[in-house]
């Protein structure tokens, strides 16, 4: 990057630190409503949170209403009070009378060593999944930088248009990791079962439709990033991003197994597996081509999403394969009275 975006994000980095803490508060308490299967809950105090961020970055970016003209760093502080207002609104309504009385949420504030334990045990490989993966796109990013600004500028616009895919399944996978904990509490593995099929044909129809969307029409998708560029400069990106967008046509599908067998295996506890099998996968099959890919066999850009797309596979088959194994049935993350 520039410098002077170097500098912006590293301005726009330091504001958002100090909104951590509270993320954490606000994704612990969400965690509470969702295992009780409140996610419309959670989807309307998400949606509050974010509504006061875009209030508060019109106001602070731009120095409206009393605010100081702040820029990126308005847009970080938008960020951090929006994440407080988010994280107070849920304590607010967990700390209620009614859930207090029936989960202890106020009178059980208070330090268990063996829970604590049992949420290290299965939330640390949770965690670590995420962290990995992430890591593990960046340096493909890095990758993709080496080669330029056009392929770069196409790969961040593509992974972008992918998001439509990926965050309603990524909705969809937490849904099948609740049902699965919840049936498998009840101790009816056959309904767990029966809940991850019925989300998997629904993510692979949604995933399908999608699909042939970024196949057939990917202008489509194109014009809300063309609105606001120079034609000439943008034409190129476009021509490459279109070819990308079939990329990910292709390997949306196998996403859609990637996500909800996932989703479904870390409902019923076996974290350690995903977390194990994200980062070798990762490795094997993303990085390690990608760096080859290109310093090696001069393939360029169609050699790293080639990389992504056979990365995406293999997670879907690994998850499928432990899910058809059927461990995950005698797992329980809460022991039976």
């Amino acid at each position: 990057h520039s410098p002077e975006v170097a500098r912006l994000e590293a301005i726009y980095f330091q504001v958002l630190l100090f909104g951590g803490p509270f993320a954490v508060i606000a994704n612990a308490a969400s965690g509470f409503f969702s295992g009780l299967g409140k996610t419309w809950l959670v989807m309307w105090v998400n949606f509050a949170g974010t509504f006061v961020n875009l209030v508060l970055d019109y106001f602070m970016i731009f120095g409206i209403g009393g605010f100081p003209e702040m820029g990126i760093a308005g847009a970080g502080w938008a960020t951090v009070i929006g994440t407080i207002f988010t994280a107070g609104l849920f304590l607010a309504l967990m700390l209620r009378r009614r859930y207090d009385q029936e989960y202890a949420t106020l009178r059980g504030w208070r330090f268990d060593p063996t829970l604590f334990r049992r949420l290290m045990r299965y939330g640390i490989p949770n965690g670590m999944q995420f962290v990995l993966e992430v890591f593990a796109f960046t340096i493909f990013i890095f990758f993709v930088g080496n080669l330029g600004l056009v392929p770069l500028a196409a790969s961040n616009i593509a992974f972008n248009i992918s998001m439509l895919a990926f965050l309603p399944m990524f909705g969809l996978s937490m849904g099948v990791s609740i049902l699965v904990g919840q049936h498998l509490g009840d101790n009816r593995p056959d309904l767990a079962e029966k809940a991850t099929w019925s989300a998997f044909h629904l993510g692979f129809t949604f995933f399908t439709v999608l699909g042939i969307g970024y196949f057939l029409v990917p202008k489509l998708f194109l014009w809300p990033f063309a609105a606001q560029a120079d034609p000439a400069e943008f034409n190129e990106i476009a021509a490459l991003t279109e070819i990308l967008l079939r990329f990910v046509a292709f390997y949306c599908l196998f996403d859609a197994g990637n996500m909800v067998f996932s989703g479904a295996i870390k409902g019923a506890g076996d974290t350690r597996f995903v977390a194990i099998a994200s980062f070798g996968l990762s490795w094997i099959v993303l990085l390690l081509p990608s760096y080859l890919g290109i310093y090696v066999f001069d393939g360029g850009i169609f050699a790293l999403w080639t990389s992504v797309t056979a990365y995406v596979c293999s997670l879907c088959f690994a998850f499928l394969w432990r899910f058809k194994q059927g461990k995950w049935r005698d797992m329980r993350v809460i022991e039976q009275n």
